[in-house]
């Protein structure tokens, strides 16, 4: 039994939901290492909401579409959710959307979508760097935060004593 319900955010994580159903047993079960997306595209901050998920399984809307890469030996999730996370992607699924007063990115859309395949142990260097990078981001921005916090303090020991 699932209990944790989670919404997908356009800025490509899932997130708290803003409505939960009464009913959710139409719900959809992601799994760790699976995608889910809203393929409803109209009035979304030209962004498509798409996430790769890393966390615990959790349920998101019926209205989601949910997918996982079968073929792992060939093509590295996080190397496609690099993909799907670019502005490039937001706006090819906006313009390859279908319908009039409310448009959708079907999944049949989703799976022509063409992208590099370079072989799986480059895919897999790419996104080792990718997340060595984000994580020095982070280092980087905490000791930010740090020195800021902590600095002062220091100043006034020096200044006193």
């Amino acid at each position: 039994y699932i209990k944790l319900s989670q919404g997908i955010a356009n800025t490509k994580v899932f997130q708290s939901p803003k409505q939960v159903a009464l009913n959710s047993k139409s719900d959809k079960i992601v799994r760790t290492g699976q995608f889910g997306y809203n393929r409803a595209t109209t009035r979304n901050g030209e962004k498509i909401s798409i996430a790769y998920r890393l966390g615990a399984d959790c349920t998101v809307s019926s209205a989601y579409c949910v997918f996982k890469i079968t073929h792992e030996e060939i093509l590295d999730p996080y190397f496609l959710w690099m993909w799907v996370a670019r502005p490039e992607f937001d706006r090819y699924a906006r313009y390859m959307s279908k319908g009039s007063a409310h448009e959708f990115f079907e999944f049949e859309e989703m799976c022509r979508v063409k992208i590099p395949l370079p072989p799986i142990e480059v895919q897999q260097a790419i996104v080792n760097i990718y997340k060595c990078a984000n994580e020095a981001k982070r280092i980087a921005e905490e000791a930010d935060r740090l020195s800021r916090e902590v600095c002062p303090a220091l100043l006034q020991h020096v200044i006193h004593s």
